[in-house]
């Protein structure tokens, strides 16, 4: 994980960031996935 480099607090912040992006992400496309079949 290229991420986890010197301050720890800091680069977990960031891992936790980048993880909720990445889970919003896959959950609208999710969603969207959804409306499409359901339209």
């Amino acid at each position: 994980m290229f991420w986890k480099q010197i301050d720890p607090t800091e680069n977990n912040l960031r891992t936790i960031s980048i993880n909720r992006v990445l889970f919003i992400a896959i959950n609208l496309k999710k969603s969207d996935g959804r409306i499409r079949t359901i339209n």
